[in-house]
């Protein structure tokens, strides 16, 4: 397992042609969506930002402890630390079941990081092997993507949510390119609504 880390450590890369300005995609209830082109890539980034009245360690600290995940992040049925929960990055497995699509898991390299000054950063990027394929789910090898937390006043964080996914199957390109719109909002607003739970 730790060269399967070293070796996502060593081929992380910054695209080699630069992606396309960030185009605004919708705006519902305070979350924005922008979706950018990336040159080379058959789909687009997309970019969820919002502003929410928690502390941008609070939120951290939520999104680390992913063993509560499921019981708020939409379409999530399972999710698990793959070895050691104590390295950075640390792999993590995921498998989603969207309605009327066949389920999909992906191994993650998730990297967490405290910045300083209450900026903390976490990012990712789907690892092709760490762990069993199950039958009837599809495997998602291409993802990337991150989380910026940001303190903008007292206890209160700007959030931007960024994922890119090649999502596998014979789904046509527009219609993910269309549904990947909805998932900035669906993931920001199930964060919101846990922070603010009593």
């Amino acid at each position: 397992m730790f060269y399967v880390v070293l070796g996502w450590l060593l081929t992380i890369q910054e695209f080699p042609l630069t992606p396309h300005p960030w185009e605004i995609a919708d705006d519902d209830n305070g979350i924005k969506v922008y979706k950018r082109v990336v040159p080379g890539a058959p789909y687009k980034e997309v970019k969820g930002v919002m502003d929410l009245a928690a502390t941008p360690k609070r939120v951290f600290e939520l999104l680390y402890h992913i063993e509560d995940h499921k019981t708020y992040m939409p379409f999530l049925d399972e999710i698990a630390i793959v070895g050691d929960a104590n390295v950075n990055p640390r792999l993590e497995y995921r498998l989603t079941d969207v309605p009327l699509l066949s389920a999909r898991d992906q191994i993650v390299a998730m990297e967490y990081n405290d910045l300083g000054n209450d900026h903390y950063e976490l990012k990712w990027r789907c690892l092709k092997d760490g762990y069993p394929e199950k039958a009837d789910v599809i495997r998602i090898n291409d993802c990337y993507g991150y989380w910026q937390l940001l303190p903008i006043e007292k206890n209160q964080t700007h959030i931007e949510y960024m994922l890119y996914c090649l999502p596998g199957g014979s789904l046509p390109t527009w219609i993910v390119n269309r549904m990947s719109i909805q998932v900035p909002i669906d993931v920001l607003k199930a964060l919101q609504n846990r922070l603010l739970s009593p």
